[in-house]
């Protein structure tokens, strides 16, 4: 099976899912979340069926998701029964990343300030508290601190945020809203991650799954030393050891991915499914990533929705020319867009390639 269409199987972008979302987060290691709207479309992109109110329910009533920080000190999506795994993990990099931050604003991390504030601040989260009104209760005025205090607990596995609505961050103690979760040693922990990891994004090489972790390399080293013979090697390339076999597809399907997805965030190496004369139109500046067309299996252009009233806007942007059946494919997933913000079709709109 070619490079493309193994990491569209285990991404579940060659046939619908008609499981849970939990099955998905499980299988991607977590959906980055830095904007609100993107979990959902990844779910919606995977999931034969998908309603938002789906991702709601899981992380609202069921609390079977949770969203927290994680890999590369990004806001993820992740299941609450993989915290164990993830937290041990990204916990020390994360935690150094926002205290060097800390230091840079002039505050003592290491200071008995920061114990009592962060104290005041959990004692506030035992329940649900929009950020910018903790602080205020806190009597933290700086925003910059108290969103770098907020961060700080996360990564330690005490906050969660608990709101999917764009421009909300309300957030709350962990142990308040899901309970204790279990401990994993920080060694297997790592091993377990390695192996997760190319589960969902092998082929990969050891440069792909630190680029997608964010871990330094000692870490890394240590990841492949602790997963052992659960990881088989084919020359660069690692993948499970064991792992069930995948029926091909003669096509894979048109599909819109949003901004941030996990396929476009999970390798260093990215010939496999990017043209590098396109790179920089989706790897854009201050680490923005764009949303894409994936035709069989490949980056084929951008996309960006526009919302404007009761109406979503939709601008295709394709590299090269595109069959008129994919065509059809895509404005059939744009109509799908719309719908699943709750917003009429506005203009859908190609350029010129």
């Amino acid at each position: 099976m070619e490079p493309t269409e193994s990491l569209c199987q285990r991404q579940h972008l060659a046939r619908p899912h008609r499981g849970r979302c939990e099955e998905i987060v499980r299988d991607l290691v977590g959906l980055q979340a830095q904007s609100p709207e993107v979990p959902a479309l990844s779910l919606w992109t995977r999931r034969a069926r998908f309603r938002p109110e789906l991702l709601e329910r899981a992380m609202l009533r069921e609390r079977t998701l949770v969203k927290t920080w994680a890999m590369r000190g990004t806001l993820h999506v992740l299941r609450t029964e993989d915290l164990a795994l993830i937290l041990p993990t990204i916990k020390a990099a994360t935690l150094a990343r926002m205290r060097e931050h800390m230091v840079k604003l002039g505050y003592d991390p290491a200071g008995r300030t920061h114990a009592r504030l962060r104290e005041r601040l959990l004692r506030i989260f035992a329940q649900p508290t929009e950020r910018s009104l903790a602080g205020e209760r806190a009597g933290i005025s700086d925003t910059r601190l108290l969103w770098l205090l907020c961060a700080e607990l996360s990564a330690m596995g005490r906050l969660l945020h608990v709101d999917m609505r764009a421009g909300k961050s309300i957030l709350a103690d962990r142990r308040e809203w899901i309970g204790e979760v279990g401990t994993v040693p920080a060694r297997e922990a790592l091993g377990r991650l390695l192996v997760r990891y190319l589960r969902g994004y092998a082929p990969a090489t050891m440069r792909d799954f630190a680029h997608w972790s964010g871990l330094k390399a000692a870490l890394v080293r240590a990841a492949r030393a602790a997963a052992g013979d659960q990881v088989r090697a084919e020359g660069d390339d690692l993948f499970p050891a064991q792992e069930t076999r995948r029926r091909s597809v003669s096509r894979l399907p048109v599909r819109l991915l949003p901004r941030f997805d996990p396929f476009l965030l999970g390798h260093r190496e990215k010939s496999h499914y990017l043209d590098a004369r396109f790179r920089q139109r989706v790897y854009r500046p201050v680490a923005e990533v764009a949303a894409v067309i994936l035709i069989d299996g490949r980056v084929g252009g951008t996309w960006r929705q526009v919302k404007r009233a009761t109406f979503l806007d939709i601008d295709l942007h394709p590299f090269h020319p595109i069959a008129r059946s994919d065509r059809t494919a895509v404005e059939a997933l744009a109509l799908d867009v719309a719908a699943q913000r709750g917003l009429a079709i506005g203009r859908v709109s190609w350029r010129q390639p």
